[in-house]
């Protein structure tokens, strides 16, 4: 088509496709049989709603809502685990009054017999006595024999240097602690985890006018000073089992100290070992007339502080255990010392001599 050149042609020509008839769209069978089918369905449901009474006209605002019944589903949820249980506590039980069949029957042994409970007359049957079981006769403990031996070692306290060579002894040997010493208490303690037995190695003093150390005990002290020092001592190595002197020469020759000395050690039930440092000691007489618990030393082990002249020493101390049944040595902290215990005290037991501590000893006498 030619474009227009004007707007009265462009006018025109929408007039005419106004005044144009719509084409006519071409019909088949299928358009005809739909609208056969929809003209039926509205003529049947017209019917339907005529059929129907007729509903007043309500606003959405004045509807009554229908009330929402909720169903709580917990005791459907409870019941159903009941009558679970329940079911499977009557498959368990052996047969009852309530139930024929034996599902499950327990094991019968001489302890449990199963009895029911709806019994109308109890069944008395002879009680038939069981015999009594032979007691096990228990074997007697062997008594050990042998020589008793103790070992002693003095003057702890000052180090902790050989301590790994004293715990390997553990209850081997007795710790003689000196008092008011820096390590005095911690070894106080290390016994109760070793097991050793615990004594207090009090000074007293020597003649030579030598000084022991802190806490020494002197003939030329009043009674109330030797009393006052002797419970200073004590309290700072707690847990004794008893004492032994430390050097001591003048002082355990005289019987006013150690009449004094001993008093105490008998009021706190404590034993005392001598450690004979002069031939002149008064130990033993006054403590058999104070009744105190008493011993004396056999052999000094390190004199020479030399391992071949300690096992010297050993060889002389099994010696005198062997013939008197029980010798006691005294050893001190010192390295030699404390390693040639721990390989000879060993062989000692192995030969038959027993290791034990004083309070043993004197348990035993």
């Amino acid at each position: 088509m030619p474009k227009p050149k004007n707007k009265k042609q462009i006018t025109n020509r929408a007039a005419l496709k106004k005044d144009k008839p719509a084409a006519k769209k071409k019909t088949t069978k299928r358009d005809s049989t739909s609208k056969k089918r929809i003209s039926k369905l509205k003529k049947a449901s017209s019917i339907s709603k005529k059929s129907l009474p007729k509903r007043k006209a309500v606003s959405r605002r004045g509807r009554k809502k229908k009330p929402v019944i909720r169903v709580n589903r917990l005791p459907v949820v409870l019941g159903v685990i009941m009558v679970a249980v329940i079911g499977l506590l009557i498959y368990k039980l052996p047969e009852t009054p309530f139930y024929g069949k034996v599902f499950h029957k327990p094991a019968v042994s001489k302890e449990y017999t199963y009895k029911p409970s709806y019994e109308s007359k109890p069944v008395h049957k002879a009680k038939v006595q069981a015999k009594p079981k032979a007691k096990a006769v228990q074997a007697p403990r062997p008594v050990l024999k042998g020589p008793k031996i103790v070992f002693v070692i003095d003057d702890i306290g000052n180090t902790v240097k050989h301590q790994e060579l004293l715990e390997n002894l553990k209850n081997e040997v007795t710790y003689a602690v000196l008092p008011l010493l820096p390590y005095s208490r911690h070894f106080a303690l290390l016994s109760n985890k070793t097991g050793a037995e615990l004594i207090l190695h009090l000074p007293i003093e020597p003649s030579g006018g030598i000084n022991p150390g802190p806490g020494t005990l002197s003939p030329s002290m009043t009674k109330d000073e030797i009393v006052r020092q002797f419970n200073e001592d004590m309290k700072s190595v707690p847990n004794v089992s008893g004492m032994n002197n430390h050097t001591g020469s003048l002082g355990t020759a005289d019987e006013r100290l150690m009449g004094i000395v001993l008093a105490e050690v008998k009021s706190k039930n404590l034993i005392f070992l001598d450690s004979y440092t002069t031939p002149e000691s008064v130990v033993l007489e006054v403590s058999k007339e104070k009744g105190v618990p008493a011993l004396r030393r056999d052999v000094f082990l390190d004199n020479v502080n030399e391992p071949e002249a300690i096992k010297k020493q050993i060889g002389e101390l099994a010696a005198i255990a062997k013939k008197h049944g029980s010798a006691i040595a005294i050893g001190h902290y010192r390295y030699n010392t404390l390693k040639v215990l721990n390989g000879e005290i060993p062989r000692l037991k192995k030969e038959g001599y027993r290791v034990v501590s004083l309070k043993n000893l004197i348990d035993s006498q």
